[in-house]
């Protein structure tokens, strides 16, 4: 990570490889959070189960949408780890999309 003044305030860049490294990490952490999820919603109460898979779902929607825009980035940035930056945007941003649905088809189903 390197550094760039924007005026008086140092702000951290990430270059482009790093930008696909960090979506790469991302996406998979979203895979370790949808399993992590699976686990609690089978531990906990019946009743507590709809909250548990909605967090848990939203969650791992984040890490694959943040992924995937990271990726978008490192494209756009000019990476030199192009076919890691194009499978992680595909997948990142297409799991985060199904994962938005089962989120609000969960909510719908849980409150009607």
């Amino acid at each position: 990570m390197s550094g760039r003044r924007h005026g008086d305030i140092l702000r951290a860049v990430r270059t482009p490889d790093e930008q696909a490294s960090l979506g790469l990490r991302l996406v998979l952490g979203g895979l370790v959070a949808l399993i992590g999820t699976t686990a609690l919603t089978a531990a906990f109460p019946v009743h507590a189960r709809p909250a548990v898979f909605i967090v848990g779902v939203g969650a791992a929607g984040a890490c694959w949408g943040t992924g995937g825009i990271l990726a978008r980035r490192a494209l756009l940035g000019g990476t030199t780890r192009t076919i890691r930056a194009v499978a992680t945007g595909i997948v990142g941003l297409t799991f985060a999309g199904i994962a938005g649905i089962a989120v609000v088809t969960a909510l719908i189903g849980a409150f009607f």
